[in-house]
């Protein structure tokens, strides 16, 4: 996890609108950004082994489209992706279980409006999800 986390220093989040792609390298084929938080440097700090706990992100001042959230890329300072994950919003997930990647309060996000993220960790342990 600490090499992962590494590759997101001074990074970003993006939230999309959309089907989600088949992979993290797939081509984006017009799925609109809702929005891009970015990490620290560092991003993450390892809090037990395979599980490493973000440091606060910088929120979307302004989402620069309206939508529905559906899933996020993650990419390091130098714009790779690193990684790609489902979203839902906090009564989806209670009502699926918690089978989502990353939950946000609310995925209806709105052309102007501020998003945040509350929490974000990653977890190679395979026994939680992000909020």
């Amino acid at each position: 996890v600490e090499a992962l986390a590494g590759l997101l220093d001074g990074g970003r989040l993006r939230i999309y609108g959309g089907t989600v792609p088949p992979g993290v390298n797939a081509v984006l084929d017009g799925q609109p950004l809702l929005a891009t938080l970015h990490f620290g440097a560092p991003a993450f700090t390892v809090v037990r082994p395979g599980i490493a706990q973000a440091h606060p992100l910088r929120p979307e001042e302004s989402a620069p489209a309206t939508g529905t959230a559906r899933w996020f890329r993650c990419f390091s300072a130098s714009g790779q992706a690193v990684l790609q994950g489902s979203l839902e919003s906090a009564a989806e997930a209670e009502r699926d279980e918690d089978t989502t990647d990353l939950i946000l309060d609310s995925t209806d996000i709105r052309l102007g409006a501020e998003v945040s993220v509350n929490s974000f960790a990653l977890d190679l342990t395979g026994e939680g999800h992000t909020r």
